[in-house]
């Protein structure tokens, strides 16, 4: 199921969890062009907590954006069978890779 989809992301240059979650996707065989991860060049102002503050709150806007423009952009393309749009704090776990495949049987 995941060689049949696009997996959107969207993170900010400050949330390093995001690298963890691209290298996880390497790890189960994904490749780049299933994956559309935009980093979008801001930062969070130093004297507030992200959770929660307007900062976060334009993050969410802003992913939800891109991937309204993603799924717009890929609409008509045949290449993909099933769009995933993904928090960046999600792991791809290479031994539960089967149940990818038992996903697919359910849907």
């Amino acid at each position: 199921m995941l060689h049949n989809s696009l997996i959107i992301a969207y993170s900010t240059p400050n949330y390093t969890l995001s690298k963890h979650f691209l290298t996880s996707l390497y790890d189960v065989g994904i490749s780049k062009s299933n994956i559309n991860h935009f980093v979008e060049q801001i930062l969070p102002p130093h004297d507030e907590n992200c959770a929660y503050s307007n900062f976060w709150y334009l993050c969410k806007k802003n992913k939800l954006k891109h991937t309204i423009e993603v799924l717009k952009e890929n609409i008509n393309n045949n290449k993909y069978k099933y769009f995933i749009s993904s928090d960046c704090d999600i792991w791809f776990i290479k031994d539960n890779f089967h149940e990818w495949n038992n996903l697919q049987k359910y849907k």
